[in-house]
């Protein structure tokens, strides 16, 4: 067994060597290795402008005018520190592995490694690389000869049988870069500048992204808002031809651990996992989502998490945000509405299939509720709070 410092010393320099070889200033770095101890590779991917942008080592020399020489030079250090880790596990007696992927994110200071022990020895380096960043960052190539390997990989995979869990044969949709900055600014003018973006490392159907507003003076809890939603117009019915486009939002409270750490708990997760899978639904369904639509967590319903009662949820027109924030007009053909997630314990939902959402949004009114959770508000729909009923 190797010891654990020895490690993070070999991961230290690792992250330095990146820290050195990325001009400028960057998110987020990923880094896919290959090592046999007869040939050493190492490429990684870097994210800039709150990780919503990301670019391919290959580039750096060119894009910053570093000579080749000196590039050169930095990778077969790079490489070199990786394969003195190669060589710690196999003078150990531990199991040589032969790919290595190290994730160091800059703005929580933490990384995450990954060794493998299997390649495809079939395929050239720059396949592997590619399918790598393909299954793991959902990252396409942007050169046509990159996309024709990555395509003959997925028609691969399509004749083969059936996907395996959470593997995706399709190309997502990307929100266009133009589209997301006007989002951005929008959500800047009327909740506050965003502190961070999840980026979104696979997807499917669509590539969401989830902007955090941290809380204020004036706003005391933080705001998550999708980007990516709106890439695809929806499937409403004709009458309603014009509702296409949306984006969903959900406040939680100030002292909502949104920390790196603190999202690995269930407990703190649910809410933006409850965004993306509501993002995707109307996609993956040809339907819609639009105020006063509810949607269970499950049939039958089950709770979001351990600590919370909530099975499903509600959207609703923005009530604590400034009126403007409601749509974001794009274009002469395209308009956004931002639409609030309410969530809804079991009887709140089964009100609101029976009287209609109206209904229930007068009752949350009742008892000012909105859009910020609170995970231990009254269940407005609870027969001890209504005996007349």
């Amino acid at each position: 067994m190797i010891d654990e410092k020895i490690l993070k010393k070999y991961y230290e320099q690792i992250a330095g060597k990146l820290y050195e070889m990325v001009p400028g200033h960057w998110n987020r770095i990923v880094m896919y290795a290959e090592e046999t101890g007869n040939m050493s590779s190492a490429c990684f991917y870097y994210y800039t402008d709150k990780y919503r942008k990301v670019h391919h080592s290959g580039d750096i020399p060119e894009k910053y005018n570093i000579d080749k020489n000196i590039w050169d030079s930095r990778l077969l250090e790079l490489t070199g520190i990786i394969k003195d880790l190669w060589l710690e596990f196999k003078n150990a007696g531990e199991e040589p592995w032969c790919t290595f992927t190290f994730d160091f994110d800059k703005g929580v200071r933490m990384y995450k490694v990954k060794y493998g022990y299997e390649r495809d020895t079939e395929i050239s380096p720059r396949e592997r690389e590619i399918r790598w960043a393909y299954d793991e960052l959902g990252i396409i190539p942007r050169g046509n000869f990159g996309k024709k390997l990555l395509d003959e990989y997925l028609e691969g995979k399509k004749s083969s049988g059936t996907p395996e869990e959470g593997e995706d044969w399709t190309t997502p949709v990307f929100m266009d870069e133009k589209t997301a900055e006007l989002i951005e600014e929008h959500i800047e003018k009327y909740i506050g500048k965003t502190d961070i973006v999840f980026h979104e490392l696979l997807s499917d159907t669509i590539h969401i992204d989830i902007y955090h507003v941290k809380p204020a003076e004036n706003r005391n809890y933080h705001t998550l808002i999708t980007s990516g939603m709106s890439a695809l117009p929806m499937t409403p019915p004709e009458k309603f031809k014009e509702c296409k486009y949306a984006e969903l939002y959900i406040c939680l409270p100030a002292d909502w651990d949104l920390s790196d750490e603190g999202m690995r708990d269930g407990k703190n997760y649910w809410p933006i996992r409850c965004l993306k899978a509501l993002a995707r639904f109307p996609h993956e369904y040809k339907t819609w989502l639009w105020p006063g639509h509810s949607v269970p967590s499950g049939n039958p319903p089950t709770p979001f998490a351990e600590n919370v009662g909530f099975c499903g949820i509600m959207l609703l027109p923005p009530i604590a945000m400034d009126p403007g924030f409601r749509e974001l007009q794009i274009n002469e053909e395209k308009t956004i509405n931002f639409i609030a997630v309410i969530p809804l314990y079991e009887e709140e939902m089964n009100y609101k299939i029976k009287h209609g959402w109206r209904k229930l949004a007068d009752r949350f009114d009742k008892y000012q509720i909105n859009e910020i959770v609170d995970i231990n508000r009254r269940n407005v729909c609870k027969r001890s709070f209504w005996p007349f009923k």
